[in-house]
């Protein structure tokens, strides 16, 4: 198992249905807990504008189990800019091969695999379980 899990926010814990009637995915958050459990650094980098991580943290709870949130809002850099990811590594003292990345959009997961970390487009609880070794 990976020393860190990387995860998109948009498309992967929440059902992409931006800012209406917006749902988190429950399998990803019990996914969550799990990984939470065993000890894994979690951490969120998502591509959002238009409010800070503190209107995302009132709205969705299980964004208190992560260890680090990495909204675009507040960091400024946005994927698939590698900046974006360089920015997680460093500040969080992690190499790219200690790494596991999901996100819904392809480009995204390019650029995260451009850097040497292990990355997949989303598809599912249940692959993304398979892929972590949960």
């Amino acid at each position: 198992m990976k020393k860190a899990v990387i995860f998109d926010m948009y498309g992967v814990l929440v059902r992409r249905n931006l800012f209406v009637n917006e749902q988190e995915d429950t399998e990803m958050t019990q996914i969550i807990r799990e990984l939470k459990e065993r000890g894994v650094l979690l951490i969120l980098l998502s591509n959002i504008f238009i409010y800070s991580s503190e209107h995302f943290k009132n709205k969705f709870r299980f964004l208190e189990l992560f260890d680090k949130l990495y909204f675009s809002s507040d960091t400024r850099l946005s994927k698939p800019d590698p900046r974006a990811f360089e920015m997680v590594l460093k500040q969080n003292s992690l190499k790219p091969e200690d790494c596991i990345y999901f996100d819904d959009m392809a480009r995204n997961v390019a650029a995260a695999q451009a850097l040497g970390i292990e990355s997949y487009v989303f598809e599912g609880a249940d692959a993304t379980k398979n892929k972590i070794g949960l």
